[in-house]
């Protein structure tokens, strides 16, 4: 528990009315996950006022409620302080940790693998250091600032994730975090539609580069779009001129070998997973490691036993159905990267992939789906099973369906018995709905067989 000094966490507040000293554990604006002892923040949304939930974050044992409602702020009778802005409170309070942070924090971004690789990082650091991994991919203003305000101040790295939905997020939330190492993943059309070319999210994501104090790590494409920076970089992919060169990958019975050169050294990794794009991520994470001193023999483990977050890559197995989970999200490059991972791998029983439509590429929809199309057409070793009205008016093949209504997938899924299948939309279509429904069904059939 912390001591809550009011005047080095808040620094504007329109009125307070507190008992007594106050200590807390963490920082909360959701009332339902409010723990004894945490501070409440209500912070207004478009369409709700998290003030209104005071009373329930009370009732749940909040030390202390932050608002900037002052109809709710009157009514409440316990420790309570009014502010003008709940969002400015929250990201003061998180500044206000940063600002005492003896660790090193680490800033992550990138057009994909933003989450997968803060876990990897995570994982490597942690195998032999204190490490605060901020929660799921709180990457935006609210999410960055609740996990600043929650961090543990204790331990030796602190690893942020930072996106972006519109020019100058990356800068803005890199300058509040001041980070000691930076990664950048790659730059990508994910958010195209928001930022009209691949040059803008270049831009965007290297911006991340002007805040980093000791060292980034960068993706090779990412390298042309690095302007202000005083920081070293250290460049990793797959072509000779890198810092960190990636090479010899092999698919062996559905692992990745891979190796990377770097500092001179050889070394050499297994991937339990057979995603090749997540090798990119991997090497990321491990020149981090072996950076910041960490053993290669720790780093070979960490990665052999890694596991992708929950969906985003896990393999679920259901009797001779092998289905793979990465419904979270459906970027245009992931999507590509994931179907040319699943015609790579060795199997006997059929390859399906259950597609979904993507996200935030408005004015670039033809292009892309067209371009998705065509690689089914190029891919007869995968029968495809696309769902939306972006898929039905395109070129149909022998190795292509397309469906309109949830009940028309339910129906084919309940006739898969196996083989893999990759189940990949972007977040909004709710693609684990079907994932779901592949495990209700084998449990349905397990217990028709007792």
């Amino acid at each position: 528990m912390k001591k809550f000094d009011i005047a080095y966490y808040l620094q504007n507040f329109v009125d307070i009315k507190v008992e007594n000293e106050i200590f807390f554990g963490g920082v909360s604006i959701d009332s339902r996950k409010i723990k004894e002892g945490d501070i409440f923040i209500g912070l207004k949304g478009e369409n709700f006022d998290g003030n209104m939930f005071a009373d329930d974050a009370i009732k749940k044992g909040a030390c202390v409620v932050i608002l900037d409602n002052e109809e709710v702020y009157n009514r409440i009778d316990y420790n309570k302080i009014l502010v003008k802005n709940s969002l400015m409170a929250l990201k003061g309070i998180g500044k206000a940790n940063l600002n005492s942070y003896k660790g090193k924090i680490v800033c992550i971004t990138g057009s994909a693998g933003k989450t997968t690789t803060k876990k990897m990082a995570g994982e490597v650091l942690g195998s032999k250091k204190s490490v605060f991994v901020a929660y799921k991919n709180f990457n935006n203003e609210i999410g960055v600032s609740l996990n600043a305000a929650n961090i543990d101040t204790q331990s030796e790295y602190a690893i942020f994730e930072i996106g972006t939905n519109n020019p100058g997020e990356i800068e803005a939330l890199s300058g509040y975090l001041n980070p000691d190492i930076g990664i950048v993943t790659n730059v990508g059309k994910s958010h195209i539609g928001r930022f009209n070319s691949v040059d803008a999210i270049g831009t965007e994501k290297a911006s991340m580069l002007e805040y980093v104090k000791d060292y980034a790590i960068v993706y090779e494409n990412v390298v042309p779009f690095i302007k202000n920076y005083k920081c070293k970089v250290i460049v990793y992919g797959f072509s000779n001129k890198c810092d960190a060169r990636i090479f010899g990958e092999k698919l062996v019975n559905n692992n990745i070998n891979f190796s990377i050169n770097f500092r001179d050294k050889k070394y050499q990794f297994v991937l339990n997973h057979f995603y090749n794009h997540f090798v990119q991520n991997l090497c990321a994470a491990a020149v981090l490691g072996l950076s910041e001193g960490i053993s290669y023999e720790s780093i070979a483990e960490t990665i052999l036993n890694f596991s992708p977050e929950e969906h985003r890559g896990d393999v679920i197995k259901i009797g001779d159905l092998t289905v793979i989970d990465d419904t979270y999200n459906c970027s245009f490059e992931s999507l590509l990267e994931a179907l040319r991972s699943l015609g790579n791998i060795e199997n006997d029983c059929g390859k399906y992939a259950l597609i979904g439509e993507m996200a935030e590429i408005e004015g670039f929809e033809d292009e892309f789906y067209k371009q998705i199309n065509e690689f089914a057409k190029n891919n007869n070793n995968i029968r495809f099973m696309f769902f939306g009205e972006k898929y039905v008016n395109l070129p149909a093949y022998d190795n292509t369906e397309s469906y309109l209504t949830k009940d028309e997938v339910f129906k084919k899924l309940s006739e898969m018995n196996s083989g893999v299948l990759l189940i990949k939309a972007s977040r909004s279509k709710r693609f684990e709905e079907f994932v779901e429904f592949i495990k209700g069904r084998s449990q349905e059939m397990g217990k028709n067989a007792v």
